[in-house]
């Protein structure tokens, strides 16, 4: 004799993880190119150390990395967010476009210790013709 059952199956007792699979992948995929884009507006540069200074709140600021010269005697490079500026004037019209986007922009400069100050000095420049008041150095904290 057969029994029979007096609560029919619900046809929501086996649950599908197949989108919440797709769903998590998504979204680890989405965090791995966020991180890799961030690592790459700050591009490894040997900072200078300091032993003073505030770690500034970065919402408003724009991130000007200086690369040491492919050659000797040719001018520094100027990558701002992963994109190589060019020349200065180049660095001073992005800058200005920021500044009509965001009015309180301020300028972060990231430089190798090895650099002189004269590789430096283009950014503080077009900086003042956009410009934008506030110009930070970046560098590492020592103790």
């Amino acid at each position: 004799m057969r029994s029979r059952r007096l609560i029919a199956a619900h046809p929501f007792s086996e649950i599908n993880v197949t989108p919440l699979i797709d769903v998590v992948m998504c979204l680890i995929i989405f965090y791995l190119i966020v991180g890799k884009l961030a690592s790459d507006q700050r591009s490894e540069v040997p900072l200078p150390p300091s032993s003073v200074g505030t770690h500034e709140d970065e919402s408003e600021v724009f991130i000007v990395n200086v690369m040491p010269p492919p050659a000797p005697g040719q001018p520094a490079r100027f990558i701002v967010d992963a994109l190589d500026a060019g020349s200065a004037a180049n660095l001073e019209s992005m800058l200005a476009q920021r500044k009509k986007l965001k009015p309180k922009v301020s300028v972060q400069v990231r430089a190798s210790r090895d650099l002189p100050f004269g590789a430096v000095e283009p950014i503080y420049r077009a900086a003042r013709n956009a410009g934008i008041t506030t110009v930070y150095l970046a560098a590492e904290p020592t103790g």
